[in-house]
């Protein structure tokens, strides 16, 4: 790979990392440390977390899928 096409490939794999760890830690974000704040959630609450995970999965499966065919 030369170094023209390196660039194109750090930015994807940056990218896809900070999409992992945004992954990771946006249930520790939104729910805190506590079980029971699960629990005593309304389900909008619920839905607006879970879109948002979804959200997450996806953008880092639209880009595993762009690098597999770009490079």
């Amino acid at each position: 790979m030369s170094k023209k096409n390196d660039l194109p490939a750090i930015v994807s794999l940056v990218i896809s990392v900070v999409l992992a760890i945004a992954i990771v830690l946006w249930p520790i974000y939104f729910f805190g440390f506590s079980t029971i704040k699960i629990i005593e959630m309304e389900v909008s609450a619920l839905v607006y977390f879970s879109t948002v995970e979804v959200v997450l999965i996806v953008a880092l499966i639209a880009l595993w899928f762009a690098h597999k065919k770009l490079f």
